[in-house]
């Protein structure tokens, strides 16, 4: 048997946005014929059912779209005729009615969990197919579904179901149960589809172990069984606003207002942003400054003062940092040697009315010429080689 091929989420929900488009179709022509519509939902517990109804419903009007989930009969309703409980909710003209669980509960959960006799089991299995042939010969259009899920995804989807809180409420003790009844259950299955899968009224079998599959499968063949058609939307123009000068509003602070939590939590997220950006941009230009940043194999940038005049200087991991702080400062002394007089002297203001720092004494013509690189002698541990460029030994920066 060959691999599936994986669906991805964006072509998922691609197809999902046209399916449901074409589901707004089929529902005006619905409205617009007064045909009856009822889909039936059935499969294991965590099969996906209420999954698939969701994607069904989530675009249509809810005025002519409804679902049914109807709880655990009710005493007066156990006295009743099997079907009536599920009659009341059948479509009038123009309206969808999607069961999520129906009538089958008697082929179902009924049977394995001893909640109906064997006389009524009986029954139920010979005017079921009766019943649907009713139904569908008085004009409803009837679709049935019975969503496969395998033993293996379903116990991954009840364990999602008991971790997770918001959860919890999709699985009950009953759900519990069942797994402890899983041939029992398959059994019931196998008699149900003999019985009530006729040609008036026949079962789909949806593969539900991956949900967005089955959901785009069930959809597609809902859409492939009703013949609607696509009716025009008539244009709609909005009518004009009232103009009346002598409606006064009432005072906005004597009426109730609900908190505006919604812009608090707005301001405090953007307060939040900023404060984050600040903080990531303080990290990342401290990590700019970092004088590690330029190691390079087994050489370090000595983090410390220079004099003013003194170039940056590198030595190896074996130097005493101690002696290259001596030995920078005897080269400070003999090549760049300061006239502590001509120091404090440029720090005075120069006088404007003084002729020698007057522009006009300025002359353009005059040629300037660019002062020699400082030389620095050579020691034994630290010296610039005038190798190679590109040789190995080179230890330029």
């Amino acid at each position: 048997m060959s691999k599936k091929a994986k669906l991805s989420n964006s072509l998922y929900e691609q197809e999902l946005q046209r399916l449901q488009h074409e589901l707004v179709h089929m529902q005006r022509w619905v409205k617009t014929t007064g045909a009856r519509v009822v889909i039936v939902f059935e499969g294991r517990d965590a099969a996906g059912k209420g999954g698939a109804i969701k994607r069904i419903t989530e675009l249509l009007n809810p005025r002519s779209c409804r679902v049914v989930a109807l709880p655990v009969p009710t005493e007066k309703e156990k006295t009743q005729w099997y079907f009536q409980r599920y009659i009341q909710h059948l479509p009038s003209a123009g309206e969808i009615v999607l069961f999520d669980r129906s009538w089958y509960n008697r082929a179902g959960v009924e049977k394995v969990m001893g909640f109906c006799t064997d006389e009524q089991y009986s029954y139920f299995m010979r005017a079921c197919p009766e019943f649907e042939a009713l139904l569908i010969r008085d004009g409803i259009t009837l679709l049935k579904y019975w969503f496969s899920v395998s033993e293996e995804e379903q116990e991954k989807r009840f364990k999602s179901r008991i971790n997770e809180p918001t959860k919890r409420w999709k699985i009950s003790p009953m759900d519990m149960q069942s797994r402890q009844h899983w041939v029992d259950y398959s059994r019931a299955k196998d008699t149900m589809l003999k019985y009530t899968d006729t040609k008036l009224s026949p079962w789909y079998i949806v593969d539900s172990d991956d949900k967005k599959k089955a959901r785009l499968n069930c959809i597609s063949h809902i859409l492939s069984q009703i013949p609607y058609e696509h009716y025009e939307i008539p244009a709609l123009e909005l009518a004009p606003l009232q103009d009346d000068d002598t409606y006064l509003r009432p005072p906005v602070h004597e009426q109730s207002w609900v908190p505006d939590i919604a812009t608090e939590l707005a301001k405090k997220y953007e307060k939040k942003c900023k404060k984050d950006k600040k903080k990531k941009k303080g990290k990342k230009d401290k990590a700019h400054k970092d004088p590690h940043d330029n190691e390079f194999d087994n050489e370090q940038y000595v983090p410390f003062e220079c004099s003013e005049n003194a170039d940056p200087h590198y030595f190896d991991e074996d130097d005493n940092e101690e002696e290259f702080e001596d030995r920078l400062r005897d080269d400070d002394e003999e090549d760049y040697p300061i006239n502590q007089e001509e120091d404090s002297s440029s720090d005075e203001i120069p006088d404007e009315n003084n002729s020698e720092n007057s522009d006009e004494n300025f002359d353009e013509d005059e040629e300037w010429e660019i002062p020699e690189a400082p030389h620095y002698e050579e020691h034994s541990d630290y010296e610039v080689l005038n190798s190679d460029p590109h040789s190995a030994e080179d230890h330029r920066f």
